[in-house]
């Protein structure tokens, strides 16, 4: 495997938003997304464990104004064997 993916995401606001990541897997694109243990930075390597699995990142911004989001990216496409 070996492939990154990053997340790229875009935020504004005063004072500057403090940007929080989880990556996600499921077995299915509109299925039951579950966080990736020890995935919370704005990349992720992919595994052995990832194949046969759609991956996501959930994103949320907090500041002394308060929280954004979260939000969730797209899935990937399937992850096969070879692919990355």
């Amino acid at each position: 495997m070996g492939e990154t993916l990053i997340a790229a995401v875009v935020s504004s606001g005063e004072p500057t938003p403090v940007l929080s990541y989880q990556w996600e897997s499921s077995d299915a694109s509109d299925g039951e997304f579950t966080a990736i243990d020890g995935a919370t930075s704005d990349s992720y390597e992919l595994g052995d464990a990832d194949q046969e699995m759609f991956i996501r990142v959930t994103v949320q911004a907090e500041n002394s104004e308060g929280i954004a989001g979260p939000v969730s990216s797209a899935p990937t496409n399937l992850v096969r064997p070879g692919s990355a």
